[in-house]
């Protein structure tokens, strides 16, 4: 009897120790942004559990954009604001920069 108990809170540890752990997942992120020169995306590749955090630490960072990319530059720009970050095939809730989006991947 007592075994079974042993094997029985054994069982049920194992049960929980297996549902607490997950599997770390990345993925790309588009942010869209605004700078200097106005609203634009930048893409992040971010771990999904610290996405948020990443997110929320982009204000003022320096960061390289689709529009100074499709126009060859190297220029980076300062993030004033931070509207809305997507998983990767998510589409954004402002239509103007999905079009953004679908133009740069595009071109």
């Amino acid at each position: 009897m007592k075994n079974s108990i042993n094997i029985f809170v054994l069982s049920i540890s194992l049960l929980f120790a297996s549902n607490g752990v997950q599997a770390e997942t990345s993925q790309y992120y588009y942010c869209h942004i605004n700078t200097s020169t106005g609203d634009d995306i930048a893409i992040f590749y971010w771990s999904s559990a610290e996405a948020v955090e990443n997110q929320a630490a982009l204000l003022t960072q320096q960061v390289s954009t689709l529009k100074s990319n499709r126009e060859g530059s190297d220029r980076v720009m300062t993030v004033r604001r931070v509207f809305e970050c997507v998983g990767e095939g998510q589409p954004f809730k402002n239509k103007k920069i999905n079009r953004l989006r679908e133009q740069s991947i595009t071109h």
